[in-house]
């Protein structure tokens, strides 16, 4: 990336130096409903306003992009808000599946068994389906 910068700033840098060699003489600029009148080289002149008109260009781009940015931060706050409550409900789910399998394993009921309750077949019924039978007193 450095040497990226380097390969367009340094020709730039160049041209700029060259231009203000080239138009050292001076001008007059009138400034029409302003009493003000400016003498200056004609690239101190036209770099200045260059300089200006960025200026300019980069305080209409703050002001601007403000509700952008201020929404943006918004949604970074919410999407760090839900990031932790999604890490506190895992926990919260673990710590009641290790709670519920202790449960289990304390218990000394049997476990449910799945069984098949027999009923008549007719024509083109399906099987029956299985059914909890709970053998708890």
């Amino acid at each position: 990336m450095k040497r990226l910068t380097w390969i367009l700033v340094l020709p730039l840098a160049a041209v700029a130096v060259i231009f203000a060699v080239m138009n050292r003489t001076p001008v007059a600029l009138d400034l029409w409903p302003l009493p003000w009148r400016i003498e200056a080289a004609a690239f101190l002149i036209l770099l200045g306003s260059l300089a200006v008109g960025i200026l300019v260009g980069l305080l209409l781009a703050l002001l601007t992009g403000g509700a952008r940015r201020r929404r943006s931060r918004r949604y970074v706050q919410a999407n760090e808000r839900q990031a932790i409550e999604i890490r506190e409900l895992r926990r919260q789910l673990a710590e009641a599946k290790r709670a519920a399998t202790r449960n289990a394993a304390a218990s000394s009921l049997p476990a449910p068994r799945l069984a098949t309750v027999p009923a008549p077949l007719g024509a083109g019924e399906p099987p029956a389906r299985p059914v909890i039978v709970n053998d708890r007193p």
